[in-house]
């Protein structure tokens, strides 16, 4: 695509914006902390729990708000690039306007095609008395997509990471993504959100649980603090657009989540995860909210069991234990469905559905500061996350709520990180196993392919990779320098080598990313 003169101008105007509505400027010193900085921050405070973090994509590492000496200062983006916050106060209150602006182009060698990315909008954000809270991302979306990508959205009408969009031409594909958060705080230790987002729950880069990897969904949630303890209850409304081809009214399912964290000490973690799915509509009728879910304390199975219906329960288990002061062990067990009988005799039984991860990360690596490393594998065995229909799978908008894989996979992943005040490099490598499910049967890899479509006579001996065995092997180098740290916009460069193996036919290549980025959320596909 060749870039047009309207999409400069239209970042420029948004880049300019704040400036136009607010006089009044700020300068302040941000220290965000990167998601491995989590080892530090629960090594030194009981209260912070690192599992349960936000979806917002903060910088890597603290960094001043002041330029580095020697940095030019160009007209009108001078104060863009110092940095500066826009804000506007009134008897206790105060609103920030931040630009949200990216322009990212992708060559790709093997294709010869290149793909562009831009993104321009708002960031507002918000607070009133330290009581009341709100921030949000208006945005207007546009991209190309690679080949696999294109026929994957094509299909499914959902953009990766985004949701819907609207495509006027091929290839062309726009969304206007609203993301926003109003929190509200009557006591210290009580928060109600009202959000339409992604919740996150683990302490990896992946989740089994909850992850960054579906489109944004709306929720209500209650978060309660006390002492050592946390809990939140989330009720969420996703979307299932396999169902909206036929219903129009009922392609909506209900999720409701509850959550707690216990830090044994400072060093050592554990949480409990539930949640269930279940579809407003079904063969005795509408059901619409299940009113035997809402009791916030309650455990969902015995629940499910009470009212007799099979819908799509989720538990699991997980925690880290701080080794060193700046290195964590952390695990992650979930269980779809679990029988122990089965599970001790070994049968392989296609309802036996389990995932496990196990991790480390470290902070200072080597006592060099800013230099951080993570390690991952994730194992999920056939048919995690899937159930007899879309409406109950454990995923929104044709993604998995859980890890991205689906189920009948394993991955691992290596990430090495480094960055100095607003500079930084970033070295990824990670290798995945899966086993793809043919066109007339569910093999257990696809979270929307109904369980009840598995080949006739085989409930047992069901293993790993079964179907057409699929290796990936993804190794990338970034280089970055956010000259914006309240919002997270950088110039990005990253070189990445992908490589797929499908029975004995390999196929792999290089990709050049180029240009500037607001990290919202983590937009990279790779899995």
């Amino acid at each position: 695509m060749t870039l047009k003169p309207i999409h400069i101008l239209s970042l420029l105007f948004i880049a300019l914006l704040p400036e136009v509505l607010f006089a009044q400027l700020t300068v302040a010193t941000y220290n965000h902390r990167g998601a491995m900085r989590v080892v530090e921050m629960a090594g030194r405070n009981k209260e912070f729990h690192a599992a349960f973090r936000s979806q917002y994509f903060p910088p890597d590492s603290a960094m001043a708000a002041k330029l580095p000496l020697g940095t030019p200062r160009l007209l009108f983006l001078s104060k863009l690039l110092a940095d500066t916050s826009n804000i506007y106060r009134y008897k206790g209150g105060k609103v920030a306007f931040y630009p949200v602006v990216s322009l990212m182009n992708t060559t790709f060698t093997a294709d010869k095609e290149n793909i562009l990315q831009i993104q321009s909008g708002i960031n507002l954000k918000a607070s009133y008395k330290n009581k009341l809270s709100a921030s949000a991302y208006l945005v207007y979306h546009f991209t190309e997509l690679a080949p696999g990508l294109r026929r994957a959205a094509d299909s499914t009408g959902v953009l990766p990471v985004w949701g819907t969009y609207v495509h006027t031409e091929r290839n062309k594909y726009t969304a206007f993504p609203v993301i926003f958060n109003v929190n509200y705080l009557p006591w210290k230790w009580l928060k109600l959100t009202v959000a339409h987002d992604k919740v996150f729950v683990g302490d990896g880069y992946r989740s089994l649980l909850l992850s960054a990897n579906p489109a944004p969904y709306y929720f209500s949630r209650i978060d309660f603090q006390y002492w050592n303890l946390r809990y939140f209850w989330m009720m969420g409304m996703l979307q299932d657009e396999d169902s909206r081809k036929f219903d129009d009214e009922h392609y909506t399912k209900p999720m409701v989540t509850h959550a707690l964290s216990y830090n044994i000490t400072s060093r050592a973690n554990i949480y409990l995860f539930e949640s269930v799915i279940w579809q407003t509509t079904d063969s005795a009728g509408h059901r619409g909210i299940e009113w035997n879910y809402m009791n916030p304390v309650i455990f969902y199975r015995p629940a499910e069991f009470a009212i007799g219906s099979p819908d799509n329960v989720i538990m699991g288990i997980g925690g880290h234990v701080n080794i060193f002061r700046k290195t964590s062990v952390y695990a992650q067990i979930l269980l779809d469905e679990f029988v122990f009988s089965e599970v001790i005799n070994r049968t392989k039984w296609w309802g036996n559905k389990q995932a496990y991860q196990i991790g480390f990360h470290s902070f200072s690596v080597a006592g060099i500061s800013g230099l951080t490393a993570l390690a991952e594998y994730s194992y999920l065995r056939p048919y995690v996350y899937s159930h007899d229909n879309t409406l109950k799978a454990y995923g929104n908008l044709y993604a998995s709520l859980g890890h991205p894989l689906g189920g009948n996979a394993t991955e691992a992943i290596f990430i090495l990180n480094y960055i100095d005040r607003r500079a930084g490099v970033q070295a990824k490598v990670s290798s995945a196993k899966y086993g793809v499910d043919t066109t007339a049967f569910s093999l257990g890899h696809m979270v929307y392919s109904p369980y009840t479509t598995r080949p006739v006579g085989q409930d047992y001996g069901n293993e790993m990779y079964q179907g057409r065995k699929v290796s990936l092997f993804i190794a990338a180098l970034t280089g970055y320098y956010i000259f914006h740290a309240s919002n997270n916009i950088r110039f990005q460069c990253t070189v990445a080598y992908r490589r797929t193996t499908v029975g004995s036919v390999m196929k792999d290549g290089f990709s050049i990313d180029l240009g500037i980025k607001t990290l919202i959320y983590d937009e990279s596909i790779d899995y």
